[in-house]
Parts: C-alpha cells; structure tokens; sequence
C-alpha cells in the first residue's frame, strides 16, 4: 500500500536533507 502522506513524508524528508547540505556548504 502507498499512502500519500508517506510521499509528502519522504518528499519533505528530502528537502530538509538538502537545505541541510547547502547550509553545511554555505559555512564552509
């Protein structure tokens, strides 16, 4: 079964994944 929310889950875990590299990149 896939649920819309587990998509909106693993879409916004994604995001969050990638705001966190350019943040880690923009310290550097």
């Amino acid at each position: 079964l896939y649920w819309p929310y587990f998509n909106i889950a693993d879409s916004a875990i994604s995001i969050g994944a990638v705001i966190l590299v350019l943040d880690a990149f923009r310290r550097h």
